[in-house]
């Protein structure tokens, strides 16, 4: 007899009949009860079908013989039970972390699988499945990149069972620009005169009345104002004497 037992303990779902039982040539179904091959005496070679991806032949024994076996006598008159096991292949993952620039180092950062806290660059099982890689920062000023390797953009995986997954996130530096004072008001003076003012400065900074273009344009529109006065006030005066005379 022939059986098969199937541990599914990482997350697989095969069943016995996935797999084809031989002894020599002679075959049967796999299956947890076990089916008689043969009813000759004679020694058969063991093996079976490779059966679906993910799982490990951990072991072949047969109770007429100790420890494990690739083959098996059966005596005349003998009836043997052979049993084939077989495991589902746990799927790993480890996390990495990069650090570009700045003070800090990947200590400063929490990663997490499925929401449990690990560490970096450490390998570990997981069953076969959707997870999600995760980390907190605990630093400011940096800034964390999409998730890279076999992990999506946002830290989600899919495992298979016997997957050896790597993902990586990469945290840059941001360095803050200070924020600028702003340029004080200048307060005004209210014992200064408006044409001190004029006098003391021009567009492009304080002047020297007597040399500067600015003072210079100021003094000259003074001289022009000041015999525009002088002007005006003599017709005015002449228009009064005219009409007096008139008047007598």
């Amino acid at each position: 007899f022939l059986r098969k037992v199937v541990i599914n303990d990482n997350g697989g779902d095969a069943v016995a009949s996935d797999w084809t039982l031989f002894a020599d040539q002679l075959s049967v179904t796999g299956s947890t009860a076990g089916a008689q091959v043969t009813d000759q005496a004679g020694t058969y070679d063991l093996s079976e079908s490779a059966g679906p991806d993910g799982y490990s032949n951990t072991s072949i024994t047969c109770d007429n013989s100790d420890g494990e076996v690739t083959d098996v006598t059966v005596g005349l008159g003998e009836t043997v039970t052979c049993t084939f096991v077989n495991d589902d292949d746990t799927a790993t993952i480890v996390l990495r972390k990069i650090v570009a620039g700045g003070p800090a180092s990947q200590d400063d950062f929490d990663p997490f699988i499925d929401g449990q806290l690990v560490e970096w660059d450490i390998v570990y099982s997981i069953d076969s499945g959707t997870h999600f890689a995760s980390e907190v920062m605990n630093v400011d000023n940096y800034q964390a990149e999409d998730w890279t390797g076999d992990c999506d953009a946002d830290g989600s995986v899919v495992a298979e069972l016997g997957d050896a997954l790597e993902c990586t996130i990469t945290n840059v530096f941001v360095e803050v620009q200070p924020t600028p004072l702003p340029t004080p008001t200048p307060t005004p003076d209210p014992s200064q005169k408006p044409t001190d003012m004029l006098l003391a400065t021009d567009p492009i900074g304080p002047v020297d009345s007597g040399t500067s273009s600015g003072g210079q344009m100021v003094w000259a529109i003074w001289v022009l104002l000041s015999a525009l006065l002088i002007v005006g006030s003599g017709w005015v005066i002449r228009r009064q004497r005219y009409a007096e005379a008139r008047n007598r």
